[in-house]
């Protein structure tokens, strides 16, 4: 089996959606950052959904994918014309295939095998081509490698002889097939031969003994069938297992490449700057400047406002402060910026340096149960539960005002205990929260930074997240005064 080679350096891509999908795509609100990768086409929707979803925790592949992106954007009609030559492949085939190797008739798998093989030949060829016309322009470790593959499995050589091949087995001057001859002259060890072009005066000179059938002779048409097919039995398999091989070399590459097509979908609808992020295996250090929340962005465009942090040693960040000061855009955009790295992509950042997170979670407070089987505090810990489940040592979880529900000193001692158990699995924490409680209970960690909310002296929100001690108070009056207008 051919490796693409684009996602990986010695394997290809898996499409596995993991538990917690429905959860990160709705508190990061990645759906329209998900849209715009897609741009219409629901299979770069999918890829791009379990690639941004499935955090790469080797900061090798995820240099190695930036290498392959680098050239993406650098190469852009040469990808988008990979990508176009797998899908029309692959659904020319299904289109054409209706067995999919499921046929217990030979003669039928051989008839289907080659014409599926037919379609493949051409798409070769072009494939080949985009090697040979691009593979000078693109330097990623990925592409350099496909492209070597490409032209070596896919010679002018090799696709002359496949073509040649296919042709004889059409067999339309019949199957020729050669056998043993066992006890009772039973027919045994069948071989296929080569169909042999003859002459009229050849056919003459050969001893050739024949018989015909009768056209009512069912059994005996019946007989010859069965032989037919004994003949072609090993050619059948041969046959199916190459076109398995080829659907999977297009299906394979069709994936591969959305991923990266969605990427450049995104850059494309983008308005303001991104860069690529420098992932860190063993350094604890945080380091951003005009971060922005990409959905956000791709819905107001460039007045998206950007945050900007340095730190080190740092493992539980607490932002509190003003409401609708852009607590949970700044939850978001971290969310979001750990994916986009952790994927292979660009960040939505002109800097953005991280550790190579093991997994990524959030638990964001949610509308309550509109059946009322379930308490706020009870689903709550019941979805902490889940996520303790699941939890890998030095993982990454965002914390949007959990355990509110209930009194302030609860709370408070229940997120503390959560914290601490998180924080001894070298877990990082973001947590934004309005229990006064719960910041005095952490305010002594060394591994801790307090952020909030910037908000200017005559209540204006700036929506700039910077570095301060929690407040007892959010606000709310501010909000209060300037619904009623007092």
């Amino acid at each position: 089996m051919i490796q693409i080679s684009l996602m990986y350096p010695n394997k290809n891509f898996d499409l596995k959606e993991p538990w917690n999908a429905q959860p990160l795509i709705k508190d990061l609100e990645l759906e329209r950052l998900l849209m715009a990768m897609a741009n219409g086409d629901e299979f770069i929707y999918q890829v791009s959904k379990v690639a941004l979803l499935n955090p790469e925790t080797q900061k090798d592949t995820i240099l190695y994918r930036q290498a392959v992106l680098k050239d993406c954007l650098n190469n852009q009609n040469a990808v988008r014309e990979l990508y176009d030559i797998a899908v029309t492949t692959t659904n020319e085939i299904k289109r054409s295939l209706f067995w999919l190797g499921s046929s217990d008739n030979p003669s039928l798998v051989v008839d289907e095998c080659v014409r599926a093989l037919k379609i493949f030949v051409p798409s070769l060829r072009r494939i080949r081509s985009v090697a040979e016309r691009f593979s000078e322009k693109f330097e990623s470790i990925g592409f350099s490698t496909l492209f070597s593959v490409i032209k070596s499995e896919f010679s002018d050589e090799y696709l002359t002889v496949l073509e040649t091949h296919l042709n004889n087995l059409k067999f339309e001057d019949g199957v020729s097939a050669c056998v043993k001859l066992d006890e009772g002259n039973a027919f045994t060890e069948y071989k296929l031969q080569k169909p042999q072009k003859t002459s009229f005066l050849d056919k003459l000179r050969e001893r050739q003994y024949t018989f015909q059938l009768d056209p009512r002779d069912e059994a005996g048409a019946q007989i010859l069938g069965q032989m037919r097919n004994s003949a072609l039995k090993k050619a059948s398999l041969v046959l199916n297992e190459a076109v398995k091989n080829a659907l999977n070399f297009f299906n394979i590459l069709k994936t591969e490449v959305a991923f990266y097509l969605g990427c450049l979908n995104l850059y494309q609808k983008l308005r303001k700057p991104v860069c690529f992020p420098v992932p860190l295996e063993e350094e604890e250090r945080l380091e951003f400047r005009e971060l922005y929340d990409v959905s956000l962005s791709l819905l107001i465009g460039e007045n998206t406002v950007g945050n900007n942090l340095s730190c080190s040693g740092k493992r539980l960040f607490v932002i509190t402060g003003a409401n609708r000061g852009g607590k949970t855009t700044f939850l978001r955009s971290i969310g979001q910026a750990q994916l986009l790295m952790q994927c292979g992509c660009f960040v939505a950042a002109k800097q953005f340096v991280a550790p190579v997170r093991s997994c990524v979670f959030t638990h964001f407070k949610k509308e309550e149960d509109p059946q009322g089987m379930v308490g706020k505090l009870e689903e709550e810990l019941k979805r902490m539960s889940e996520i303790v489940d699941h939890a890998k040592r030095g993982g990454l979880i965002l914390f949007n005002e959990s355990f509110s529900t209930t009194n302030d000193r609860e709370g408070s001692e229940i997120a503390r205990q959560i914290v601490d158990a998180l924080l001894k699995r070298e877990f990082a924490i973001f947590y934004v929260t309005h229990l006064y409680e719960f910041t005095k209970l952490v305010r002594n960690y060394e591994n801790a930074i307090f952020l909030k909310a910037e908000r200017k002296e005559d209540g204006t929100r700036t929506y700039k997240i910077i570095e301060g001690v929690p407040e007892q108070t959010s606000y709310a009056k501010d909000l209060f005064y300037k619904v009623f207008a007092y």
